[in-house]
């Protein structure tokens, strides 16, 4: 009896060692990828090229807090608290996505803007936008708050000219989902640039 026993409790612990095991050779499901889409499911607004009567906006690199960049998505779980989805994941790093929904932004409102992403060498006649991202984040099902201070420049002959901002733009999720909450953090940039481009065609129609 004691040898059926031992053999029942050593068949007992074979049998969970390989379930482990075999738990832990299985795939681990892929990771979701996330891009920052148009407005109102709209296309992209298409390039502009340069033209002699183009208006050169040039586009400084976004400065991220730490916690946003990495390619994972973070949202808020708390006020003290976030989390990072490890897979919910960007699919371009997010400054880049930033930049490009800023420039889609500005030559759907500003027919001759040419927008370069890439920072201008030197000093350049035209306008430059810097921004720095201090927050951007929100539970799901939540608003999405973006916080920044963006600085709007002008290079001319006439002379240089500045505008600076320090602002929250706030946009609201449709669902308790990460593709609502992306749609969120793409709407929240655009109010971002729609800020920007009115800051920017005051100043092109000479208004103070």
């Amino acid at each position: 009896m004691t040898i059926s026993h031992l053999f029942n409790w050593k068949t007992v612990v074979g049998a969970l060692c390989l379930a482990a095991v075999s738990a832990g050779c299985r795939t681990s499901p892929p990771p979701v990828w996330y891009v920052l889409g148009a407005a109102g499911g709209e296309a992209s607004a298409s390039p502009n090229d340069l033209q002699a009567d183009s208006i050169p906006i040039y586009l400084t690199p976004i400065v991220l807090p730490s916690y946003l960049d990495r390619p994972q998505i973070v949202t808020r779980v708390a006020d003290e608290r976030i989390q990072i989805n490890e897979m919910q994941r960007w699919g371009l790093p997010l400054d880049t996505a930033i930049a490009e929904v800023l420039g889609t932004t500005i030559t759907r409102r500003l027919p001759h803007a040419y927008v370069d992403a890439i920072p201008a060498r030197g000093k350049v006649e035209g306008y430059s936008i810097q921004v720095i991202l201090i927050r951007l984040d929100g539970a799901l099902g939540g608003p999405v708050q973006l916080v920044a201070q963006w600085e709007l420049r002008q290079v001319s002959p006439q002379g240089d000219w500045s505008f600076r901002r320090q602002a929250t733009y706030t946009a609201e999720a449709t669902g308790k989902t990460y593709e609502a909450y992306v749609k969120a953090v793409g709407d929240a940039v655009r109010l971002m640039g729609e800020d920007m481009v009115d800051v920017l065609a005051g100043r092109l129609e000479g208004a103070p």
